[in-house]
């Protein structure tokens, strides 16, 4: 498990890092994100103020062999 604080800002900053977001920002002609953020924005409250953001992280390990 994952756990940042983060504002809004830093949260979508680092949304924006995503390679899906990029694909779809690319193929949409517009950053999908944007719509996210008018959303969450004033369910957010203050921009400013840190929040826990947690996520599971997965690992897929093993070896190749040739």
């Amino acid at each position: 498990m994952l756990e940042v604080e983060w504002n809004f800002y830093q949260l979508i900053v680092y949304m924006s890092t995503w390679s899906a977001v990029k694909a779809a920002t690319q193929a949409l002609g517009h950053n999908p994100l944007n719509v996210l953020a008018d959303a969450l924005l004033p369910e957010w409250e203050d921009p400013e103020l840190p929040r826990v953001i947690r996520w599971p992280l997965s690992v897929r390990a093993g070896r190749i062999i040739l």
